[in-house]
């Protein structure tokens, strides 16, 4: 799959592996309060299903995750590392 620019504060793009079942994600950049920038990164995620995927694509419109990519994310895939094991791929 290709990947999949989101809006968000937090996600900056997606892509999708279904046979590897492995996510891509691009972290946003954020302005920290010192005044630096800190460079969000590239990280992969393992063991993700398709119907979580579709899940995160559609949080846009979806009142539990509070119409919010991020808030999905964080909630379903980056608060459970055990199930779904981080790498960090660059900064």
């Amino acid at each position: 799959m290709a990947r999949i620019k989101l809006e968000s504060s937090a996600l900056k793009a997606v892509d999708y592996n279904p046979e590897l079942k492995k996510l891509k994600v691009w972290f946003m950049d954020k302005n920290l309060a010192s005044g630096k920038i800190s460079i969000g990164g590239i990280y992969s995620y393992a063991n993700i299903t398709g119907n979580l995927y579709t899940t995160l694509l559609n949080a846009k419109t979806n009142l539990i995750y509070e119409c919010s990519h991020g808030k999905c994310f964080h909630r379903l895939i980056r608060s459970h590392p055990e199930k779904y094991p981080p790498t960090k791929l660059s900064s």
